[in-house]
């Protein structure tokens, strides 16, 4: 007795047997598509999101990527803290405010330039910093002004 063959993947079948070893498909059944057409390979599988893609004939190389590196504003973040301090010195050392306030400031405007994704520190910076100038000079100028009357009071 010879082996047949398949009808529906073209394998060896040994006699006897009702189903194929390599499809598993039913052996006493008529396949829909003949042995004769010419074979299609299925499509290759969909690539995963996040898997690198593989190639077919190539050899399986897993490519890792470095993640995207997220950008902190260090600059807004030097101004919202020297403008912070130079809050906190307005009680004690008024004339040292102005000069916090105005590096805060101008850290502020640098950071806006050089993060132009993520402006949000840095201008809460230069607002903050922006009064405490404006601030600072009023209050050195009333000094200037009034100092000789407080002088005299006591």
């Amino acid at each position: 007795m010879s082996n047949s063959y398949c009808p529906f993947c073209g394998s060896e079948i040994k006699p006897g047997d009702t189903f194929c070893n390599s499809c598993g498909a039913s052996t006493e059944t008529t396949p829909v598509n003949p042995v004769n057409q010419p074979y299609t390979p299925p499509p290759p599988p969909q690539q995963q999101y996040g898997q690198p893609a593989h190639q077919y004939g190539a050899s399986a190389q897993t490519v890792y990527q470095q993640p995207a590196k997220s950008q902190t504003n260090t600059l807004g973040l030097v101004s919202i803290i020297t403008t912070f301090l130079g809050c906190c010195s307005a009680l004690f050392l008024p004339f040292v405010t102005l000069p916090l306030f105005l590096v805060g400031l101008i850290t502020g405007a640098v950071g806006m330039k050089k993060t132009p994704n993520d402006k949000t520190m840095s201008l809460i910076g230069v607002i903050i910093s922006s009064i405490g100038v404006i601030g600072s000079i009023i209050f050195i100028v009333l000094i200037v002004l009034f100092a000789g009357d407080f002088l005299y009071l006591y």
